[in-house]
């Protein structure tokens, strides 16, 4: 939101500024300013090859400590040519001009002229650029990026003072105009966690544990028992799961199995995620990979999470709604690149068209029967049993919220969160926000 808004940060220190590149971890964003205000907005998608995390990535696979990558890359005389395409391949234009006897400092010079040409290729575009352009974003302590910008705009270039705070600056310049000469709330940085939930009201912590009682709801009927005698489908506690589960437990233990679910995501599921992952994707996707390591350690005999070709989006007025590349591979390749197979772990992802209906994903749960080795006719009864757990789910969800509401007067304050299911119930992804 801050990006959207007048951005107090910039104006203070570059009162000129009508162009920002703004490069982080994980995005990158383009934002154009007209006296003093935003009036052109443009993050990247789904392609993490112009970030910091693939800067970081690419730095660790060459053995070389971050903080001398920029200096190392400033040392080149004749940087390699690797592109500005996608992560895959820049890094197999990486593995190819290494085995070309290419210096690792031609190499890094040429990485950082990629996420450059990349960054303006796929976030920029044919946008206006202006003459006083500020770089904002933690890849700017990086000076070979820096470097890679200016030579391609000169000294129109300069990099923010608060580069990689601009955000929580300016957010705290929003915090002290609302706030004026008010004493402040804040508790302060060094203060025990006890005086911080001290000082919470009781209706702050009624919130929280209405909050939490979500969770309690989407796994109402699980149990995460294992009978010896049965088989054992194992879940990981990512993506549409988080939406998905009651159908998924109740189909399973229908049919006979154990249902495992991971734990929800934890720094020990990062710490896997880390060691496993292949290639650069968006932070949802990547701690699928270690969700799916904590199933393969557990033994489980089957892994089941859906593929998603299309979505429903009541409003959308084109024909289909399509899933991104990720939710339509990342099943499929993570097993893969797990080699589950040869553990002995089969994946099951039914695709799901969600756009089509209850029909076409009915349909594609049955689809599991022949990999199962299950009849058709005892599939169906357990799809029954599934779709009356979604029911009670739904219902009971839609319950909660209307007691919400009821409660609510009419000079109340609500913030109102609009996300993906995940994105609100994962307690990595969604940063303990309850609580905040």
């Amino acid at each position: 939101m801050r990006s959207l808004r007048k951005p107090r940060e910039l104006l203070i220190w570059v009162p000129e500024v009508d162009t920002v590149f703004e490069i982080g971890g994980q995005d990158s964003k383009y934002i154009s300013i007209q006296n003093g205000e935003v009036v052109d907005f443009q993050m990247n998608k789904i392609c993490a090859a112009g970030t910091g995390s693939f800067v970081e990535e690419q730095a660790a696979r060459m053995g070389i400590p971050l903080a001398e990558f920029g200096p190392l890359a400033l040392s080149s005389e004749h940087p390699a040519s690797l592109g500005e395409r996608c992560t895959v391949f820049i890094e197999t234009a990486i593995a190819s001009a290494s085995a070309e006897g290419i210096s690792r400092a031609d190499i890094a010079a040429g990485l950082c002229h990629s996420i450059v040409q990349n960054y303006l290729h796929k976030v920029v575009g044919s946008k206006p650029v202006g003459q006083h352009i500020v770089l904002q974003g933690g890849v700017d302590y990086n000076p070979g990026i820096v470097a890679a910008f200016q030579s391609a705009y000169g000294d129109r270039v300069q990099v923010s003072p608060v580069f990689s705070i601009s955000g929580a600056y300016g957010a705290a310049l929003l915090a002290h105009e609302a706030v004026g000469d008010a004493p402040s709330r804040f508790v302060g940085f060094d203060s025990p966690a006890k005086d911080a939930e001290d000082s919470r009201s009781a209706e702050i912590q009624k919130n929280i544990d209405f909050y939490k009682q979500a969770d309690k709801l989407l796994l109402e009927g699980y149990t995460g028992k294992r009978d010896p005698r049965k088989k054992t489908v194992g879940v990981p506690f990512a993506l549409m799961i988080h939406k998905f589960f009651p159908m998924a437990n109740a189909f399973f233990t229908s049919l006979g199995f154990n249902v495992v679910l991971t734990d929800p995501t934890s720094e020990e599921t990062i710490r896997l995620a880390q060691q496993t992952a292949q290639g650069e994707t968006c932070y949802p996707v990547k701690l699928i990979y270690g969700h799916m390591q904590q199933l393969i350690d557990q033994k489980v005999d089957y892994i089941f999470l859906p593929t998603i070709h299309t979505m429903k989006h009541e409003k959308s007025r084109v024909k289909h709604n399509y899933g991104c590349v990720y939710m339509q591979t990342a099943a499929a390749s993570i097993a893969k690149a797990l080699d589950i197979e040869s553990k002995g772990i089969t994946l099951l992802s039914p695709v799901f068209d969600l756009d089509f209906g209850q029909e076409a994903m009915a349909s594609a749960m049955l689809g599991l029967s022949k990999i199962l080795g299950i009849p058709k006719p005892f599939c169906a009864k357990a799809l029954l049993s599934s779709a009356m757990a979604v029911r009670r789910h739904t219902a009971a969800v839609e319950k909660q919220g209307k007691a919400l509401l009821a409660t609510l007067r009419p000079d109340d304050k609500v913030l109102v969160l609009i996300t993906r299911n995940y994105g609100v119930s994962d307690p990595i992804l969604n940063m303990g926000m309850e609580a905040r």
